[in-house]
Formats: C-alpha cells, structure tokens, sequence
C-alpha cells in the first residue's frame, strides 16, 4: 500500500514538474529519455551542438 501511494506521489510529481517546462524543453526531455537518444543524435536531429543540447537538458 506505502509502495502504491509513493509511486502515484512519484508520478504527480514527474507530471507536475513536466507542465512547468516550456515546449521547447519538453520536447528536449522526450527525446532524450522517451525517446533514449543520445546527446549527439538530438543535436544533429535539430542541427545545433552536442554541448547545448547537454545544457539544455542538464539544466533540469
């Protein structure tokens, strides 16, 4: 039950931190953990450097 009531707090929380972010970085997120791109996939995909895509996502 403690395990249940953790995981959906887990969940809300995830949701909650995921509609604060601007599109731009929501997409960054997905592909980067939906997705499981690499940072050298996502930067040629948008044609931008590998480091600012790091930045971006780091910045979480």
């Amino acid at each position: 039950m403690e395990e249940e009531y953790l995981e959906t707090v887990n969940k809300e929380q995830l949701l909650y931190c995921m509609n604060r972010l601007s599109y731009d970085k929501k997409f960054f997120v997905h592909l980067r953990f939906v997705n499981e791109m690499r940072f050298k996939d996502i930067s040629e995909l948008l044609g931008i450097t590998e480091e600012t895509v790091k930045n971006v996502v780091n910045a979480f």
